[in-house]
């Protein structure tokens, strides 16, 4: 039977629904453990029996099993997991809501049932535009297949957009089609996981970000570190600012730091998550400057930055792209960079100096392509493609006429493969120097 056969498309559809089923099915089997979730499974199961067209069903034997040995697997995680339907589950009274702010402390071993949702996202679209060869030729692998790009945070956030303004210009470089799978959960772990799980052939891809990355593994205890990824290339960086109401009392950042030493603590900052660049930069500027602000975690960088407009904090760290919706009611303080390449969007601000006169170190957060190990390893050939189709997608004179109509075009700062990996490293010391001195500074509030 043809891949194309119509009946056999009807069967890979009626099979697609149903594993879609066992998605939805799994968010509501996260706290009940895995005999639940392993029901959901075998029901998956039935999907393969639709089909008599033999290779397809080796293809979803394959995904179950895939499937199965992610959920048998346990990790340390916080014991707030988050879904995707925006609801929180916990498995005892250590998570205290207070208004938009979580207070977590650090968590047992957590079954994560949830990733039965691997069912539908793993398993039955995936591949299916007929399987690549097993030698490595190169960019002519990619040709008219499906690359799977997992993408580990939920749709419509930021490394979500970004990918999908960089998708149609990565699709013409390879004549394949890009799939996007929105797998958010765990601080990034459960996508992060699924990627590095999936096929180790160069056919599915992480769209990532550091220090995203970098806080999924040192601050839960997962089965994956830096190691176990290859770098494909830096796409956008969100650099970050401080952002303040247009009538905030203090009109240079030596005014903010003045009034925090007379005020210690009193001055409310918003940041987008306690593992996020954002509370990593308040937590530098408070040690280079001898302040304490008090820093509030919100669940995202949507309610961080919607706090400052209803007045719930007085500050925001935030990303210079990120946060321009706030531009007709807020400004700019300072830019917490080595020089501010972004004047056009953040009000010409001045870099943060460190007391003695130094430029502030880089903080932001960048996002960028990652691949499992193996995919570099052994089949060289494939990851030089899109390495190559990466960094010439990015210059694409289509995609740059798309990002400067809504204002993005400064946010494209390419790096290369070497580049990331220093940037990744770089991030993983100064989170590790954090934990050193403080083991609970990313699962306590401040």
């Amino acid at each position: 039977m043809s891949p194309h056969d119509p009946v056999d498309d009807r069967v890979r559809r009626r099979a697609d629904r149903r594993v879609h089923h066992v998605e939805q099915r799994a968010h509501g089997l996260l706290v009940r453990g895995r005999r639940e979730a392993g029901t959901a499974i075998a029901r998956a199961k039935r999907g393969r029996q639709l089909s008599s067209h033999v290779p397809y069903r080796g293809i979803v034997d394959h995904k179950l099993r895939l499937v199965h040995e992610l959920l048998t697997r346990k990790i340390d995680i916080p014991n707030v997991s988050r879904v995707n339907r925006g609801q929180w589950f916990h498995d005892s009274e250590s998570v205290a809501a207070q208004g938009g702010r979580m207070t977590i402390t650090r968590g047992t071993k957590v079954c994560v049932a949830s990733l039965a949702v691997l069912a539908a996202a793993l398993g039955l679209t995936s591949g299916l535009g007929g399987r690549p060869p097993a030698e490595d030729n190169g960019k002519s692998d990619y040709a008219g297949q499906r690359i799977r790009f997992v993408v580990p945070t939920a749709a419509g956030g930021g490394f979500d957009t970004t990918l999908r303004q960089l998708q149609p210009y990565l699709e013409k470089r390879l004549d394949a089609t890009v799939m996007v799978q929105n797998l958010d959960g765990a601080a990034t772990a459960i996508g992060t996981s699924a990627g590095l799980n999936a096929e180790q052939n160069c056919m599915t891809m992480l769209f990532h970000g550091v220090p995203h990355l970098t806080f999924s593994y040192l601050t839960q205890n997962v089965d994956y570190t830096l190691d176990d990824l290859a770098p494909i290339a830096g796409v956008s960086i969100e650099p970050g600012v401080l952002r303040v109401p247009d009538d905030a009392p203090w009109r240079t950042f030596d005014d903010l730091i003045a009034d925090a030493k007379r005020r210690p603590g009193q001055i409310r900052v918003s940041v987008s998550l306690r593992t996020s660049n954002n509370y990593v930069g308040m937590r530098a500027i408070e040690e280079a400057f001898g302040v304490r602000f008090n820093i509030i975690a919100y669940d995202g960088g949507g309610p961080s930055r919607n706090a400052l407009l209803s007045g719930e904090v007085d500050m925001t760290h935030a990303g210079a792209f990120n946060s321009l919706g706030l531009e007709d009611s807020t400004r700019v303080l300072a830019v917490q960079q080595p020089e501010n390449r972004w004047a056009d969007i953040t009000d010409d601000a001045p870099v943060i100096e460190d007391p003695d006169g130094r430029q502030a170190a880089e903080n932001s957060s960048r996002y960028s392509v990652w691949a499992p190990r193996a995919c570099r390893d052994d089949y060289p050939k494939r990851y030089r493609a899109m390495v190559d189709a990466i960094h010439d997608a990015m210059s694409d004179p289509g995609l740059l006429a798309d990002l400067k109509e809504v204002g993005e075009e400064a946010k494209l700062d390419y790096l290369d493969p070497d580049a990331l990996e220093a940037v990744a490293k770089d991030s993983d010391a100064e989170i590790r120097a954090i934990l050193e001195d403080d083991p609970d500074a990313f699962t306590t509030s401040p």
